[in-house]
């Protein structure tokens, strides 16, 4: 009989009522999603296929070059407001990008997701996005326990989801 090691502690980060709030409260077209990623722009191969005992030609740069780092948006729509800098992401250049790209094409109602990077945090960027009738939300952290999706039957609400105490708000409502 053979073992294999399993991880057997979850993350405690994950907090299921407010995904289920914003799985099922938030209509999709409302969403728009604001991400960035990085490469460096001389990546080549360094394999290549050739006959046998023959070299396989290729050239490759001597220096690595500049990384570029990539911040785009993305709602049902498709691809959003994008921004292109030869450098990592900062606070400036991520309110740079909210305030000159990514604002002007907000509508107001639009609800903004970003996730917890620390350069995202603080700052003006939840003023700049409020300043246009929009909501700023913060992704949740990381969990692997939900990071393939929320598994949940269709006639779960989040209410079913939530362990805690309800209260009741000044309108009456949960």
């Amino acid at each position: 009989m053979g073992f294999s090691r399993k991880k057997i502690a979850e993350s405690g980060e994950h907090d299921e009522f407010w995904r289920a709030m914003v799985v099922w409260e938030i209509e999709s077209r409302r969403l728009v999603f604001v991400d960035e990623c990085g490469a460096n722009v001389s990546l080549v191969l360094l394999y290549a296929w050739s006959r046998r005992g023959e070299r396989a030609p290729a050239k490759a740069p001597r220096n690595w070059g500049k990384n570029v780092t990539l911040l785009s948006s993305m709602s049902v729509g498709g691809m959003g407001a994008s921004l292109a800098v030869e450098w990592a992401t900062t606070r400036e250049v991520f309110e740079a990008y909210l305030e000159g790209v990514l604002a002007p094409t907000l509508s107001p109602g639009k609800v903004v997701d970003i996730d917890n990077l620390s350069v995202h945090k603080g700052g003006r960027g939840r003023e700049i996005i409020e300043e246009r009738g929009c909501e700023l939300i913060y992704l949740p952290p990381y969990s692997l326990r939900t990071s393939n999706g929320m598994r949940r039957s269709e006639t779960e609400t989040p209410r079913d989801s939530y362990d805690g105490e309800r209260t009741e708000s000044a309108e009456g409502g949960p």
